[in-house]
């Protein structure tokens, strides 16, 4: 209702609240096979100047009958932060994709959209999951999720990811795959903050790190510290992951 409300009311000019000229909306997505509004979507990201990631509903605008995307909506979800909203303007002489702009060149690159009919002609129903619009540091990438669902089963199964930046758009496996194929490591690891590479880890007692680490990662569930629940969810992935090449006597 917020977001609905801003979209006339962030005019601070009175003509041109009058003439109504600069009216915003809410963007369409293609959902499944067909188009609906969008809901706003959470997500962790560092917001443009500020220093640390925050956990936050974000849902991007779009002015009145045009697809391009004008603006968008930060809402943040730390306790400390509860409910701050920030709106994002680009410039006017800029023109930036917009969720629907997105969707038509899905729609348009020929290598996925036979492959998408290709694996709806074969007993399972292709649904294309909510688009998101990601913004990282002074880009925007947008990402969306390619389930498909069994006719006999109601259980959909990510499939493939889209990934689009820039003038590409590319279907990969996962997301990491998808960023490596446009990158290099080295921006591969500015865009996916949230799986930075960490260095290996030495310890003479695997089990002992993996208890304390999951002693942690409890307490920052019970803190609601989301950005710490990540930081030791990798922690304790990239523990386990040493698994396989550690010494049995390290592991016992």
């Amino acid at each position: 209702v917020q977001a609905q409300m801003y979209s006339t009311y962030h005019m601070t000019d009175s003509q041109v609240f009058y003439n109504r000229e600069d009216l915003w909306e809410i963007p369409q997505e293609t959902y499944g096979e067909s188009e609906q509004t969008m809901k706003a979507y959470y997500m962790v990201t560092k917001l443009p100047g500020e220093s640390k990631e925050s956990f936050i509903q974000m849902l991007p605008f779009t002015p009145t009958n045009k697809n391009n995307m004008i603006s968008w909506l930060s809402v943040k979800c730390d306790p400390e932060d509860y409910g701050q909203m920030k709106v994002y303007k680009f410039p006017k002489e800029k023109t930036i994709y917009g969720p629907m702009q997105i969707e038509s060149r899905i729609d348009q690159d020929t290598e996925i959209s036979q492959k998408l009919t290709l694996w709806g002609q074969v007993g399972s129903r292709v649904i294309r999951g909510n688009l998101m619009v990601v913004p990282i540091e002074d880009s925007l990438i947008y990402v969306e999720p390619i389930y498909l669902q069994a006719t006999q089963s109601k259980l959909p199964e990510l499939k493939r990811v889209i990934f689009a930046y820039d003038d590409q758009v590319i279907m990969s496996e996962n997301l990491n795959s998808a960023i490596a194929q446009l990158f290099n490591t080295e921006t591969s690891r500015r865009f996916v903050a949230s799986q930075d590479v960490k260095k290996p880890v030495k310890s003479s007692n695997i089990k002992a790190d993996m208890q304390d680490v999951f002693y942690q990662l409890k307490q920052k569930i019970k803190q609601l510290d989301w950005n710490g629940v990540g930081e030791y969810f990798d922690r304790l992935d990239q523990l386990i992951s040493t698994l396989d090449s550690t010494p049995q006597s390290l592991k016992d």
